[in-house]
């Protein structure tokens, strides 16, 4: 009984370590390092082109249609090796994104978490976002929102000890109402 509990323990404890390795930040990684074996297979696939090119001057007969099918092959090659490379900067750019939204995200919570439970119950229901001179809230309900406003003075140090002193609160009633909860309706 015990050792099955060791082993299920260690499975875990090895999901675990699997898991960890699978974060934005490492896969981020990961495929910075992919983008830069593909730039470096890159070069070299046109470091070969132009020496092709250089042998293809002094070829003759068959031996410069060789050097031709292979410098198109070649040619062929970098263009797929280069749409690798923008695929893994496109893939690059979108865990960057995640990454910046991850750790908005986060320190928005941070910052709620620093609030009085009545404060942070107003302001938690808000959906954030934020541009170059403001953090925008906009809130689900007009009793939120109105309470979000009479307690502003309390989040708002805390949003500019973040964000910076320029930046600021910008308290929104959201324009898309909430979804009612759905009923069942009966027939009588």
């Amino acid at each position: 009984m015990v050792q099955a509990k060791d082993e299920q323990i260690k499975a875990k404890e090895s999901e675990m370590t699997a898991l960890e390795r699978i974060t934005p930040s490492r896969m981020l990684d990961e495929v910075e390092g992919l983008k830069r074996i593909y730039e470096e297979m890159v070069t070299q696939a046109r470091n070969e082109a132009d020496d092709k090119v250089a042998q293809l001057t002094k070829a003759t007969g068959e031996e410069r249609e060789q050097l031709e099918a292979d410098l198109k092959a070649s040619r062929l090659r970098i263009a797929d090796l280069e749409s690798h490379v923008v695929r893994s900067e496109d893939a690059a750019d979108g865990l960057r994104s995640l990454l910046g939204d991850l750790n908005f995200q986060r320190a928005w919570t941070h910052l709620l978490e620093r609030l009085p439970p009545k404060t942070r119950a107003y302001f938690r229901a808000a959906r954030v976002e934020a541009s170059s001179d403001r953090l925008i809230l906009f809130f689900p309900y007009g009793f939120h929102h109105k309470m979000a406003a009479e307690s502003v003075d309390v989040v708002e140090p805390l949003v500019k000890a973040w964000l910076g002193e320029s930046i600021k609160l910008d308290l929104r009633l959201d324009e898309i109402p909430p979804k009612p909860a759905p009923t069942s309706l009966r027939q009588v």
